[in-house]
């Protein structure tokens, strides 16, 4: 596992010890991914699923301003500020040992986010509610992107209230979808 691109391209992440059970983004579909939201690259990124860190670090290496990163796995905290530490991005890079939910409805703010990574456990109903409850908190600004990646066979809709599906990509047994707010529906206006 390692940083793709951006100015820490190359450093190699820690390896996941075994007590971490979570399924990073492949350094492919990682780079296929920020080849893609290139342009969203600015203001703060959120990473409701943090697992091992890689998205939040790769999003600053990449030109967010600052990063935040929720996990509730103490195993995988642990792993994801050894990660932000070897980055050398204590100070850009904000770890809260929370699940999705609670984060959302008690410490994100209205516009906060330019770009929001959603990577739950795959077969879960955790990417559809994220959708929800970002809409509900109102964070992600009105430019903004949510990144949602999930196994290639799970069907997720083309709306979620305010926001749309912009675009889908397959990469073998991983999908990737990128949402966006419907014209005209932003909550940042």
């Amino acid at each position: 596992m390692r940083v793709v691109s951006g100015e820490k391209r190359g450093l190699k992440l820690h390896e996941i010890p075994p007590e971490v059970s979570c399924r990073p983004t492949t350094d492919r579909v990682k780079e296929s991914i920020f080849n893609i939201i290139r342009f969203h690259l600015q203001g703060n990124a959120l990473d409701l699923f943090g697992g091992t860190g890689q998205l939040a670090i790769e999003s600053v290496s990449n030109g967010c301003e600052k990063a935040v990163i929720c996990d509730h796995s103490p195993a995988s905290l642990k792993l994801i500020r050894r990660n932000v530490k070897k980055a050398g991005y204590e100070d850009r890079i904000t770890v809260f040992d929370c699940d999705y939910k609670k984060f959302l409805r008690h410490r994100a703010q209205k516009n906060e986010f330019s770009l929001i990574f959603v990577d739950p456990p795959y077969h879960t109903p955790l990417a559809e509610k994220s959708l929800c409850y970002i809409e509900e908190s109102g964070c992600l600004s009105p430019d903004g992107v949510i990144v949602v990646e999930t196994a290639a066979d799970e069907n997720l809709k083309e709306s979620y209230g305010v926001f749309t599906l912009r675009k889908k990509y397959c990469y073998g047994q991983i999908a990737v979808r990128i949402y966006e707010y419907k014209t005209g529906a932003t909550k940042g206006f």
